[in-house]
C-alpha cells in the first residue's frame, strides 16, 4: 500500500485515523491535510515537513526522506525496464 512507508513502524508516533482529528485539533495540521497524507492523496512538501518535525518532536529530514523514498521507489518501478537497458559507463584512457 502506497501510504505504508509514510508512516511506518520506524516514524515517530504517527497518528492513527482514529486521532487525527484530535491531533489536528492540537496543531495548526489541519485534519484534511493530516488525512490526505495519510491516504498518499498529497505530497510531504518542506512546509508540511517542518511542521510534522515540529509536531513529533523528529527532524524535518526525516520526513522529506520518506517522501523522497516512496517517490524514488514509484518511478524505479515504473522505469525498471528502461534503467535496465542502461550500462555502466566505464571510461579507458
Amino acid at each position: 500500500m502506497k501510504g505504508d512507508l509514510l508512516f511506518c513502524e520506524d516514524a515517530p508516533s504517527a497518528p492513527s485515523a482514529s486521532s487525527t482529528s484530535k491531533s489536528s485539533a492540537a496543531s495548526p495540521l489541519y485534519c484534511r491535510t493530516v488525512l490526505d497524507l495519510i491516504h498518499n492523496r498529497r505530497k510531504i512538501t518542506v512546509e508540511m515537513a517542518l511542521r510534522l518535525s515540529k509536531f513529533f518532536g523528529s527532524s524535518y529530514k526525516f520526513w522529506l526522506n520518506l517522501q523522497n523514498e516512496l517517490e524514488t521507489r514509484e518511478i524505479r518501478k515504473k522505469i525498471e525496464k528502461d534503467l535496465n537497458q542502461i550500462h555502466l559507463y566505464s571510461h579507458t584512457a
